[in-house]
């Protein structure tokens, strides 16, 4: 009587058998019976010794780094035993280390097998769980080192601006990739084991930084890129599926801070705050109170709208983390001040040399604002105080701007407005562009605009106060025709503008 190993052909598992080789052999997981002929025919003989010796030969070349060879040896192995999952592990690891040897990068797909291939063969084998403890912690910790490598490869690799799109697409892929370790059979890989989990969650902590960069605004050589909208859609999703699986092995699990975007975003705001110093100090005339227009302040206000942008995104976009921490709280601060800058109006001389009150315009205004409100409402929970400063001041500078101009221009020309409605002359248009300026410079007060009240809100009353009479001169000039102002694109929402006026007026005072 003798014994040997081998594999049943119906089940894949591993069989000890000892017997005569003329017997019927029963497979005791699935009950199919094998003889010895058909065993040694179908290749589910194992020879042990052969087994044994090229395993050997295996591990001599992979300790000496010489890894092509070491991946032939296991090959050999994994021939001859097809259930040997150490074989398969080192077989697969020599050709990930083969390719890095060679200075090819190994994809997240090709290091994912590296667990999930063994881990299949293991399933079949009834060795020791001590054994296959053993195996999982070597095999988890060598897996999650490989995706850390491969991040930052990937973080380092497409660092240039024209290449951030292409550093986004293989964090999305790595994504793609390691999600199938997401759905592994739990028990078989021992995920209860606090251990071996640690390895897990790290690797995926590892995954959801990289989503968390396809995401996010780059800031890198002076030149800020937008992320993709379908490319955040799915890593939204994948960033969910992560996050979901890892709290079902720690319920304690925090995502890290991507403390690199926050510190990429405080640069850029750091360039654009000091665009709106230079353009203060340059191209305004605050005696009388007027600015110069042109590139300069469209570059200014580009910044500004760039920061408050990628501002907004970091606060809000960033996955798995929001405003908590100082960072964040400095962030919120950033894009109020940008905010500010995009509603406050400009005056400046046209061509012709009259002045021009600009304003946002309400479909730019609503944009802002939606925002903003948002923007309020998470600065409200850490710094009330300093957010009510913040809008009173606001308001405040809108309104003696705005009501500065008007005096000046508008109640000298008041007695002839009965006069100029009537002949639509060149002071005519002009009055109406100039109030129509003023009144929307006064829509930021609305709570349409900015729902958020302060309980000291005498400035933001004394705005409305002035748009509501700013509204009320234009539409004298209109005749209050508000057939006709509906005709006119530019001023459609004038009557609506008013309504809301009227009614937070009523409201708030």
């Amino acid at each position: 009587m003798s014994a040997f190993h081998a594999i049943c052909p119906a089940c894949g598992k591993s069989l000890y058998l000892e017997s005569n080789r003329e017997d019927i052999y029963v497979c005791p997981f699935c009950g199919r019976s094998v003889t010895f002929s058909e065993l040694m025919a179908s290749g589910n003989l194992i020879d042990v010794d052969r087994a044994k010796t090229e395993y050997g030969r295996a591990h001599e070349y992979f300790s000496r780094g010489e890894f092509q060879s070491a991946e032939k040896c296991f090959g050999k192995v994994r021939e001859i035993d097809k259930n040997n999952f150490f074989a398969e592990y080192f077989y697969r690891l020599s050709g990930i280390r083969h390719l890095r040897q060679t200075g090819k990068l190994c994809g997240a797909e090709f290091i994912v097998e590296l667990i999930e291939a063994p881990l299949a063969k293991m399933s079949n084998t009834d060795q020791p769980d001590q054994i296959k403890r053993g195996f999982l912690l070597h095999a988890f910790a060598e897996v999650e080192s490989l995706i850390n490598a491969l991040y930052e490869t990937i973080d380092n690799l497409f660092s240039k601006a024209d290449e951030v799109s292409n550093g986004r697409k293989e964090f999305l892929s790595m994504a793609r990739d390691c999600r199938r370790l997401t759905l592994l059979d739990r028990k078989t890989a021992m995920l209860d084991d606090k251990e071996i989990a640690s390895h897990l969650i790290v690797l995926c902590n590892t995954v959801m930084k990289g989503l968390q960069s396809v995401v996010a605004y780059k800031f890198t050589e002076g030149r800020i890129n937008i992320p993709d909208a379908t490319k955040c859609e799915e890593a939204r999703a994948y960033f969910g599926v992560y996050y979901h699986f890892v709290r079902s092995l720690d319920a304690e699990y925090k995502p890290s801070y991507p403390e690199h975007i926050y510190k990429e975003n405080s640069q850029y705001n750091k360039l654009a705050e000091n665009e709106v110093e230079k353009y203060g100090s340059e191209c305004v005339d605050h005696s009388s109170r007027l600015c110069e227009s042109g590139a300069r302040l469209t570059d200014m206000l580009y910044h500004c709208r760039s920061a408050f942008d990628y501002t907004y995104n970091t606060i809000f976009g960033s996955l798995g983390v929001r405003s908590g921490s100082s960072a964040g709280g400095e962030l919120l601060k950033d894009a109020v001040f940008f905010a500010r800058e995009l509603v406050m109006p400009r005056v400046y001389k046209g061509a012709d040399g009259q002045l021009v009150f600009d304003s946002a315009d309400i479909i730019t205004l609503r944009d802002i604002c939606r925002k903003l409100n948002l923007i309020c409402a998470e600065l409200e929970k850490t710094d009330k105080a300093g957010l009510n400063a913040e809008l009173e001041d606001m308001y405040s500078d809108i309104y003696d701007l705005a009501r500065y101009h008007y005096t000046e221009v508008i109640q000298s020309a008041k007695r002839e407005f009965s006069d100029i409605r009537i002949l639509k002359n060149k002071q005519y248009f002009f009055c109406r562009n100039f109030l129509y300026g003023i009144v929307c410079s006064s829509v930021i007060a609305l709570t349409q605009s900015v729902s958020y009240v302060a309980p000291r809100s005498g400035e933001r009353i004394k705005l409305l106060r002035l748009g509501k009479q700013a509204a009320e001169d234009l539409l004298y000039l209109f005749n209050f025709k508000t057939e006709e102002i509906e005709k006119a694109a530019k001023f459609a929402d004038l009557t609506k503008i008013y309504g809301f006026i009227n009614t937070d007026l009523k409201a708030i005072s």
